[in-house]
């Protein structure tokens, strides 16, 4: 140690918790849906999904409205219903592809407001977002199922509050002059949905460690071997989500160049066990003689119950490891939920 009084320094730390990582599913129908051909034509009264080739060939869009408030997508499901089959039994691919976001208000106007065949070709190309092969008559009236990739993760959660889409195209080695597939005719009612799952709120614990020189008599003393020292250990959440109850856990190790006080921390302070803990709104409760445990060991404990050691009174070199675990739900929000954990150590 230097001759400074206080310092910030790495450490060997460990914390245990968990996390309730359940989280909100959300099912969307589609809004609109319908195709667009190589000219470019489109009818927006026309719910119509055909897909595929006849004399010209045609890509289909199913839109979706994305609830506002979200800022993170973990899963996203779609679903399509297919309602029909065109060929002469060659198997169909069916391949997803990204919108972008400036074309999706175009999508149910007439011809694209002058955009239909540049919007036809965005329908069936860009960034893939899922594909099935295989696809014949055997599968009609079936649901298909996509699971959706980070890339579409990330543009729903940005069109959040906003329409998102997804546009389809059917390849084939057909060799029919009619072949597609159809997810809807018209109007009717057909399973065409987004189910989203959206990113659970985690916390995100920041510890810092800091030393000063335990010096009561305001003396002026340095950190000189002999000396005593106060370690503390400030922790924050500084996530959105908490931790789950009673499953705040720190392990801390022992310096080397320091002995363990199993006594009173601040000798006439206000303390009185020789770990103190201070909270500032993290909504954890401390006992000393239930969430303080120790250890001899040389590894770093994997849990509480591992910290077995009963320290003798005073100094006690055999002490390695400090294990604390307040209890109850350790919270988020502004400013950040924080808790310090002190303990009292002699310089060797």
């Amino acid at each position: 140690m230097g001759l400074g009084k206080v310092w910030v320094l790495g450490f060997l730390f460990a914390a245990f918790f968990s996390v309730n990582q359940a989280s909100a599913q959300i099912v969307i129908n589609a809004n609109d849906r319908g195709w667009y051909n190589t000219a470019g034509t489109h009818n927006p009264g026309n719910n119509n999904s055909y897909t595929g080739f006849l004399s010209q060939n045609y890509h289909s869009y199913f839109r979706f409205t994305i609830p506002a408030g979200i800022s993170c997508i973990s899963n996203a499901v779609l679903e399509l219903e297919l309602e029909n089959y065109y060929g002469d039994g060659v198997p169909h691919t069916a391949t997803l592809y990204d919108v972008p976001a400036a074309n999706v208000p175009l999508l149910d106007t007439q011809n694209g407001s002058g955009s239909g065949a540049a919007i036809h070709v965005d329908l069936g190309s860009g960034t893939i977002y899922g594909t099935q092969g295989g696809l014949t008559s055997a599968d009609v009236g079936s649901i298909l199922n996509f699971t959706l990739p980070a890339a579409a993760l990330a543009n729903i959660a940005s069109a959040s509050g906003n329409d998102f889409a997804i546009g389809s195209r059917t390849t084939s080695n057909s060799g029919a002059s009619f072949w597609g597939l159809r997810y809807s005719a018209g109007s009717e009612p057909r399973i065409h949905r987004l189910t989203i799952t959206e990113c659970p709120d985690l916390p995100d614990l920041k510890a810092e460690k800091s030393v000063s020189v335990f010096d009561p008599g305001a003396t002026g003393l340095y950190a000189l071997p002999g000396n005593d020292a106060i370690y503390t250990i400030t922790v924050t959440n500084e996530g959105t989500g908490n931790v789950d109850n009673n499953t705040m856990i720190l392990i801390d190790k022992i310096p080397d160049e320091t002995i363990f006080y199993n006594g009173d921390i601040d000798d006439a302070g206000p303390e009185t066990d020789p770990v103190s803990f201070q909270d500032s709104g993290s909504g954890l409760t401390f006992t000393y003689n239930t969430d303080v445990a120790y250890s001899d060991l040389v590894a770093t404990p994997a849990n509480f119950t591992d910290c077995n050691y009963t320290p003798v009174l005073g100094y006690d070199p055999n002490v390695t490891h400090i294990c604390v675990n307040p209890k109850g739900i350790m919270g988020s929000g502004s400013p950040p939920p924080t808790f310090d954990v002190s303990f009292r150590v002699k310089i060797k």
